[in-house]
């Protein structure tokens, strides 16, 4: 993929009550190893929950030129001077666009992001939104190899390399080098991670 989708382990402010407590009633009792902490749940459920609206926000707040640009941009990971191309105008235009678009979205969502991590700091509103961005573009990404579609799936859920290996036992470097397309996944690994995703082997190795 052209653009790293987000960074692994960023944490912000510790977890409400309420969220700790939406945590544990999602959870399946058995205080087995797939269970997350409320904490780590809370972290991960405000990216992704970030993202949804986020996508909400792209499509009622933006005009539609800014919309097709956002799209283009973060979504499908297009350069802005080939985005100019495909649309018959200048880069200058296309980047004035984004930035209008970006400074919109901003403003809709920087208090969502303060009230989810208890600052009020707008400074960390850029970099949640970016995580949220990728969440997005990961849940639209389907890949073209198994590395590829698994590294979508990992993202899709804001979930670490580290948390993926506590549970499937598949080390967080080996993960890693699955991901990128250096090292071929085994049999059992990939029974392992089909299952915690679940998803079918077929659509690991095929796309299908």
């Amino acid at each position: 993929m052209e653009r790293r989708l987000v960074e692994d382990e960023i944490m912000f402010t510790y977890p409400t009550e309420e969220e700790m407590v939406s945590a544990q009633n999602i959870c399946c009792g058995k205080c087995c190893l797939s269970c997350e902490t409320p904490a780590a749940y809370a972290w991960r459920k405000r990216d992704t929950d970030l993202s949804l609206l986020l996508e909400k926000a792209v499509e009622s707040e933006l005009s539609d030129t800014e919309r097709r640009v956002v799209e283009e941009y973060f979504y499908n990971s297009k350069k802005l001077v080939t985005i100019a191309s495909e649309r018959g105008i200048s880069p200058s235009a296309v980047g004035k666009t984004l930035e209008r678009a970006v400074v919109k979205l901003r403003n809709v969502l920087k208090y969502v992001v303060m009230y989810q991590r208890c600052v009020t700091d707008e400074s960390v509103v850029p970099l949640a939104i970016s995580r949220a961005a990728a969440i997005s573009r990961a849940s639209r990404y389907k890949g073209d190899c198994a590395g590829e579609r698994l590294l979508s799936l990992r993202m899709k859920e804001g979930l670490s390399r580290r948390a993926v290996s506590d549970v499937t036992g598949v080390s967080a470097g080996r993960l890693g080098y699955i991901e990128r397309g250096e090292q071929d996944i085994c049999g059992e690994e990939l029974l392992k991670l089909c299952d915690f995703y679940d998803v079918s082997t077929d659509y690991i190795m095929k796309g299908i």
